[in-house]
């Protein structure tokens, strides 16, 4: 079954997601969705990656036991920052954000220069 997005609550919320462990054995991503208040303690890093040459909705992650379709670019990304032993706590726009909303997007996308400079770390991956 599809991934469903819950709503945001208002403005100066983001989602966060908890993406769980991954062994070497397994390709299949799995996590959970939560909404968090920008402006309080979240500990979390953002990931930015190259879309490139957009070649479809190849891959998928399994969010609260429901897939959402995402590009092989950001599952590569995701695959390299899983830990495997441990959740990680990301923030990936094209997960994090509910593409298909676009007041959310927009409201959103407002946030992102916050969204990039409250986290942790910004890690890369071209």
């Amino acid at each position: 079954r599809p991934f469903e997005y819950r709503p945001i609550l208002g403005p100066g919320y983001i989602r966060l997601l908890y993406l769980q462990p991954v062994s070497s054995d397994v390709t299949e991503l799995r996590g959970f969705l939560r909404l968090h208040k920008l402006n309080e303690h979240s500990v979390y890093k953002a990931i930015s990656y190259a879309w490139g040459e957009f070649q479809g909705f190849n891959q998928a992650i399994i969010l609260d036991g429901k897939a959402l379709k995402i590009t092989d670019k950001l599952y590569a990304a995701l695959m390299a920052y899983c830990h495997p032993d441990r959740t990680r706590v990301l923030w990936a726009d094209a997960i994090c954000i509910n593409q298909a909303d676009i007041a959310e997007k927009a409201q959103q996308v407002a946030l992102m220069a916050e969204i990039y400079g409250r986290t942790k770390m910004v890690q890369v991956w071209l």
